[in-house]
């Protein structure tokens, strides 16, 4: 009877099994475990984190973790994988990984960037009722080959997300020569909440944050230094007549009080919702900058 169930029917009966029953059904026949295999591109789900890390220490891998929630959910896209992998001729032993804890369960892949671009390819049309929440893609570079490798990729998860929404995509460390990729990926997506967190501030670094505010409701932006406080305000005005309507600024670099002044003055002038955060050298316990205290 198993045999004769569509993927659908028998996804909604594995609602009511325990979670360990899953498996043994996989081992009763061929037939059943391409059912299984089925299950979970014929049920809504959704992704609450998906994470990217462009490549893995010194290593050519490139890692990518699927987050759920549910572990039926879970199980179900395990199962998806193993059975994509071996028609690709990939060996998911060494490149599949799930992990359990009390919050969530989650999916790790580790593949090298030809075998990875394959997949995303094949994955994307399985992928259509899949709702992603959270996305976080971090460049961890060790050589110049990587910043070509980090490019190549998001572009490979631009097409890979095209169409889909996003409550919050995080971007750690944008390098400058793969900005234009970014861009693609933002402006493939609908994007509520953009994290972005830089390493470095010029002129160069306002053209994209600007770009990025075009495609975002709401932008995050973490500065780990900057020396210019003028490209700053030329910053906060440029957002003006952008989409973007809230603006969390922080960086960690020290103010004098004519730098905060000067962006008080600025901040106060645009029509947006803005959190600034920073540093001082000021030791004051009590001080008016203008009319703020």
């Amino acid at each position: 009877m198993l045999n004769t169930l569509s993927p659908i029917v028998f996804g909604k009966i594995c609602r009511y099994l325990n979670e360990d029953v899953i498996p043994r059904l996989r081992q009763v026949s061929k037939t059943t475990m391409n059912i299984v295999s089925k299950v979970a591109i014929t049920q809504n789900t959704t992704v609450f984190s998906m994470i990217s890390s462009l490549s893995v220490g010194t290593s050519d891998k490139i890692q990518m973790s699927f987050y759920f929630k549910n572990y039926v959910n879970c199980t179900f896209w395990k199962y998806c994988f193993i059975s994509l992998l071996i028609k690709l001729g990939f060996d998911y032993k060494e490149s599949l990984f799930l992990e359990r804890n009390n919050r969530h369960m989650q999916l790790e892949l580790f593949l090298v960037y030809q075998k990875m671009e394959s997949l995303l390819q094949h994955l994307k049309p399985l992928f259509c009722r899949v709702q992603i929440s959270d996305m976080n893609v971090s460049n961890v570079l060790v050589g110049k080959n990587d910043i070509q490798l980090a490019t190549n990729i998001i572009y490979k998860l631009a097409n890979f997300l095209e169409g889909k929404s996003l409550k919050s995509l995080s971007i750690e460390k944008a390098e400058s020569e793969n900005f234009h990729s970014w861009i693609k990926l933002v402006s493939n997506v609908r994007i509520e909440c953009t994290k972005l967190r830089m390493n470095f501030f010029d002129t160069g670094a306002v053209k994209f944050i600007l770009q990025l505010s075009d495609f975002t409701s709401s932008l995050k932006l973490n500065l780990d230094t900057y020396r210019n406080s003028s490209l700053v305000s030329l910053l906060l005005r440029g957002m003006s007549t952008r989409k973007c309507v809230k603006i969390a600024f922080k960086s960690f670099h020290t103010l004098d009080i004519q730098t905060i002044e000067q962006l008080i003055k600025v901040i106060s002038s645009l029509n947006k919702n803005i959190y600034f955060s920073a540093f001082t050298n000021l030791r004051q316990n009590s001080l008016t900058v203008g009319a703020f205290e």
